[in-house]
């Protein structure tokens, strides 16, 4: 059955044919027809199953929120596909647009950034500075005159008058917040802006991501302010394939999983666990797995166990029982071990402040992909207490990449089994190499082709083992590298941490050309002209 949303500015309608849809049983479709369709209110999508929300095409049928709040609150449903739409927001959750700026009073402030309106991105390299605050209490934007806005700020910052400016209101929903999922697609969306994140899914079983583009609308100097996609303690798969992730305000993808706290014992098979920052409780089933970790060594196991039962303790709490006898203490910390298989392909993330990809999860594979400019490192495989994030990263493979001018490599701290092959290397002007690996363990690294205008390694090494390269070309025609690699001294690194290494400068000396190029892109603060090689779909 087909619920047709004719309503172009009426939630209130768009949300009854949801829910009249959802009631009507399996297999119903909600249509959005050509047109805006102005929303005061989230669309409210729980429990549906194989339910199609679909609009005409990108840039056919645009949902324009008139209110800092999410686009679609997906809640416990089955078999949801959205698609065919884009997705914007009037007003925006930033000033800053093509001279004269937005100017929106009342208004307030979490971040600023500076920015390249040349570039058309957050500021780069040296020239990078942002500053994010609690907004101060009772304060917020006002006009001081035609065109002159008022900002508040809780501490003095190091902005310099002429300075170019993105000015972030407070972060408040997702574009598109999901909870609970199973079977869910995300297909042939745009996202022009956001209050906070693009898409945020917590707990997904099964999640598909085809053509999801998050880019910047008209003249606008940013897309979104949060991260593009993040995705926590998501089960089975995730696969996300065609997509770009463009101009925002921090990370393209995060995946990771959450840690938790022993807070009590009852004996050996049965404990209590409470949630650390995260505002939910560990909510997982019978038969999963999970890791246990003490506070002295958090990222690395001591204990592991399969759940055989659970019950609510209360609000912060459950009650796990295990299949068997576990040695474990009260602070230990917990994470879910049945991470997802993370399988990325054709996906393009470029001028961004922060990482390309943030990972915190095991079984990745990132495949004919392209990192283009990004503040952070193109990849960064990291666990953090900060955060309450993991676990630390485990069977890895990164092939067919290009990565141009990230201003820190690959950062692969707290890793392990890692295959980095047969990819591009277009290193900038401030870039600090291609790899930083801390605690990595079985990192192999061949196939692939630099260029680069530096003297200093490519590789930084600290506390790490079994670390080796082969068949690799090196392109350097302003200077020498005479040292291919570097040991971190800095602490906590130790020399005698790190062991097995296999860098050899025969491991560089290959000649091939670029494995991976781009289409007529001149990068011009390196002079790279490149191609971009063709693939074949069905060798996908």
């Amino acid at each position: 059955m087909t619920f047709v949303c004719d309503w172009l500015s009426l939630s209130l309608g768009i949300q009854l044919a949801v829910s009249e849809a959802i009631k009507s049983g399996l297999h119903n479709s909600v249509v959005f027809g050509f047109g805006t369709y102005n929303l005061s209110s989230e669309i409210i999508v729980s429990y549906a199953n194989n339910l199609t929300v679909i609009g005409q095409g990108i840039d056919k049928t645009f949902l324009i929120g008139n209110s800092p709040s999410s686009i679609f609150s997906i809640k416990s449903c089955q078999g949801l596909i959205i698609t065919s739409l884009s997705i914007d927001f009037d007003p925006l959750p930033f000033t800053a647009v093509k001279p004269p700026h937005q100017t929106n009073i009342n208004q307030q402030v979490e971040a600023i950034l500076r920015y390249d309106p040349i570039a058309m991105r957050p500021a780069f390299d040296p020239n990078t500075y942002d500053m994010y605050q609690r907004p101060p209490p009772n304060t917020t934007t006002s006009l001081v005159s035609p065109g002159v806005l008022r900002i508040p700020l809780k501490k003095p910052a190091k902005f310099v008058v002429q300075d170019p400016i993105v000015v972030h209101y407070t972060f408040q929903k997702h574009v598109i917040a999901s909870m609970d999922a199973q079977d869910l697609t995300i297909q042939s969306i745009n996202i022009y802006t956001s209050w906070c994140m693009g898409f945020a899914a917590t707990r997904t079983k099964r999640l598909n991501i085809i053509d999801f583009n998050v880019v910047r609308r008209s003249e606008r100097w940013m897309s979104i302010i949060m991260d593009c996609m993040h995705f926590t303690d998501s089960r089975e798969y995730i696969s996300v394939s065609n997509s770009k992730c463009s101009s925002m305000g921090d990370d393209g993808l995060n995946v990771h999983a959450m840690y938790f706290i022993v807070k009590k014992i009852i004996n050996s098979t049965a404990l209590i666990v409470q949630t650390l920052s995260w505002p939910y409780i560990l909510d997982v089933g019978i038969e999963t797995h999970l890791e246990f970790s003490s506070n002295q060594q958090p990222f690395t196991p001591h204990a592991k166990g399969t759940v055989a039962s659970t019950k609510i303790y209360d609000s912060l709490s459950q009650l796990y029982t295990f299949d068997s006898p576990l040695d474990i203490t009260v602070n230990d910390y917990v994470v879910v071990s049945d991470t997802p298989q993370l399988t990325i392909r054709n996906f393009t993330i470029e001028n961004n402040r922060a990482c390309g990809i943030l990972l915190e999860t095991r079984n990745v594979n990132v495949k004919q992909s392209v990192f283009n400019r990004t503040s952070g490192p193109a990849i960064l495989f990291q666990p953090s207490l900060h955060w309450d994030e993991g676990p630390y990263a485990i069977n890895v493979t990164l092939s067919e990449n290009l990565f141009v001018n990230n201003n820190e490599g690959l950062a692969l701290p707290t890793i392990k089994n890692v295959q980095i092959t047969s990819s591009t290397f277009l290193i900038g002007n401030y870039n600090q190499g291609v790899i930083q690996s801390y605690n990595g363990n079985n990192i192999a690294f061949y196939g692939n082709y630099i260029a680069t205008n530096h003297s200093g390694p490519l590789i930084s090494i600290c506390n790490t083992r079994n670390i080796t390269a082969n068949n690799n070309t090196v392109v350097n025609n302003l200077t020498k590298i005479n040292q291919y690699y570097t040991l971190d001294q800095n602490n906590p690194c130790l020399t005698n941490l790190s062991s097995l290494i296999d860098l050899p400068p025969s491991a560089f000396n290959s000649s091939f050309p670029p494995p991976v190029t781009l289409p007529k892109l001149l990068i011009e603060d390196n002079q790279y002209y490149f191609m971009k090689k063709k693939v074949n779909d069905e060798n996908n």
